[in-house]
């Protein structure tokens, strides 16, 4: 497989560097265009109307406002740099591949780019529930966006490995119309589990480690109900919480922010440990049996 890290620390000094009438064309010329076929796929997926949008092609990428003084993205770039972060999200893609190429079963891509990207500052769910980084992927990419703090910064190898796992198992066990809640918590349990594999449980992000015991146990208690669950629309609002699904103008199901994230990957530890399985094994068992052998929902 051919691991490649796109370039986005040129572009995006590039972009800041510019006089402000310069900026759109400039990152139209280093983004959009040479990233074309990850922001158009998801806008297909998600958004098909709003393909031709630019204010959305941004989005997808470098959610920033051209017309603003981009001084702190300058100090976010060179924070980033100086933690050699490019490098690092390189060689955690490399071994995540490595880990699973030793099994002799890997994902059916045959390469993946990884694109860093500062997010955006100024997003409180971003900033304040995520701690300022997150994750995507679809086929062939995997994509961190990141506002850089002494929190986020030593947690950007395992974000990124989390991403390739998804990577690999929706080779195994392909993302239709008919997934369910329960095999998407399934595949964010999985994710994470592989990172806290890789990197150990204490870099683990905040999607799995901010409930306290009252939210783990309300939230367990409404997706045990709702495994079966199908359709993105629906499905999303378990994973995600009440918080993101506001954003989308979906009904609150009374859920605290990636309570999918949470339980799903409790889950996945537990069966773990009843199986003696590695993350890594696991990633190849069908979700209806990784939900029943881990005795989580008994």
């Amino acid at each position: 497989m051919k691991i490649t890290l796109y370039d986005t620390l040129s572009a995006m000094r590039a972009v800041i560097a510019a006089p402000v009438p310069q900026r759109h064309a400039i990152y139209r010329e280093r983004l959009i265009e040479p990233l074309r076929d990850y922001w158009t796929t998801t806008l297909k997926r998600f958004a098909p109307q709003m393909i031709d949008d630019e204010a959305m092609e941004m989005k997808m990428l470098w959610d920033v406002n051209l017309e603003a003084d981009l001084s702190e993205h300058a100090q976010a770039l060179d924070r980033l740099e100086q933690f050699d972060a490019w490098k690092k999200a390189d060689a955690a893609l490399r071994l995540a591949a490595r880990t699973f190429e030793a099994t002799g079963r890997s994902c059916a891509e045959e390469q993946i780019m990884g694109i860093l990207l500062l997010g955006n500052p100024h997003d409180r769910i971003f900033m304040e529930l995520n701690r300022g980084y997150a994750g995507a992927q679809i086929f062939g990419y995997v994509v961190l966006p990141i506002w850089p703090t002494d929190y986020n910064l030593p947690r950007i190898p395992a974000a990124l490995v989390h991403e390739f796992n998804h990577r690999v198992r929706l080779s195994h066990e392909p993302w239709t119309l008919a997934t369910t809640v329960g095999q998407y918590i399934v595949m964010e349990g999985l994710a994470e589990s592989f990172a806290a594999e890789l990197y150990g449980p204490e870099y683990v992000g905040p999607w799995v480690s901010s409930l306290n015991a009252e939210e783990t146990a309300r939230s367990k208690t409404i997706l045990s109900q709702a495994l079966d669950v199908s359709g993105f629309d629906k499905i999303r609002a378990y994973i995600f919480g009440d918080e993101t699904s506001k954003q989308w103008g979906a009904p609150a199901l009374g859920l605290p922010h990636c309570a999918g994230y949470t339980i799903g990957y409790q889950m996945v530890q537990a069966y773990l440990r009843r199986t003696s399985q590695t993350a890594t094994e696991a990633t190849f068992v069908p979700s209806g049996e990784i939900i029943e052998a881990s005795g989580f929902f008994a």
